[in-house]
């Protein structure tokens, strides 16, 4: 059985690749011509995932929304979190967070 920081790390590691993921398929999307406003085509593997991705996103609370998508998404300012919520706190709602995103995320995947 994994130690709770080992859990705590395989879940950002997973995080992390789903956005990995996520971005290169907008990338490749985009070197298609395909752009957000276009309608989902379900035969686009790159549309697909980035579809499965929102909807695991979609279904979090936004307090969970906003912590994913600063931790994974946006990354652009580090210890973002530091005014908003004390270290215990904000590692306890992202552990939430990330549970209940790869939930989300896992249960998407296996509905197709």
């Amino acid at each position: 059985m994994k130690s709770k920081n080992q859990l705590f790390r395989t879940r950002c590691n997973e995080i992390s690749k789903i956005a990995f993921r996520y971005f290169t398929a907008k990338e490749q999307a985009n070197a298609l011509g395909l752009n957000e406003e276009d309608e989902i085509d379900t035969f686009n593997p790159f549309n697909n995932y980035i579809e499965h991705v929102l909807k695991a996103f979609r279904s979090l609370s936004p307090l969970h929304q906003h912590i994913i998508n600063n931790e994974f998404f946006l990354e652009n300012y580090p210890k973002w979190w530091e005014s908003l919520y004390s270290r215990a706190s904000f590692y306890r709602y992202k552990n939430e967070a990330m549970k209940n995103f790869l939930e989300a995320f896992n249960h998407e995947l296996s509905d197709n």
